[in-house]
């Protein structure tokens, strides 16, 4: 799995989307922006998915416009994705703050402090969001 993997399962599982449909969501949501996801790269990824039984594409018409395929998501895609989405919270990836962390030797520790206590007060107030609608 990449982190490719994990938006293409992330934007499934919240509704059924056509590749059209991710890719204009990945530009509104500016997901683009880090994750560098071209057109021919979420077509690739979505057939991967589907052949790992992460995700099942089904034909569908809309009036006379062309078919199709619009993809949800499986069980085992739900699975992928809560593993994928724990590893990507605390384990080593290409996220810049991880690369922050490993050098913060490179900043003053005033700065540092205040730099964590003003990103731990935006995670507090995230749980604090998140529990709420538990």
């Amino acid at each position: 799995m990449n982190r490719y993997d994990l938006v293409l399962l992330g934007l499934i599982v919240e509704k059924e989307r056509s590749g059209y449909d991710i890719i204009t969501e990945i530009r509104n949501r500016e997901l683009d922006r880090w994750a560098n996801l071209s057109t021919s790269t979420i077509y690739n990824r979505l057939a991967t998915l589907e052949k790992h039984d992460n995700i099942e594409g089904r034909n569908v018409r809309d009036g006379n416009r062309p078919e199709r395929v619009v993809f949800s998501i499986t069980e085992k895609g739900r699975e992928t994705l809560r593993k994928e989405v724990l590893k990507h919270l605390t384990g080593f990836n290409d996220d810049p703050r991880t690369l922050g962390f490993a050098f913060l030797f490179g900043a003053e520790q005033k700065e540092l402090i205040r730099s964590l206590e003003a990103h731990e007060r935006r995670l507090v107030k995230e749980v604090e969001r998140l529990e709420q609608m538990i």
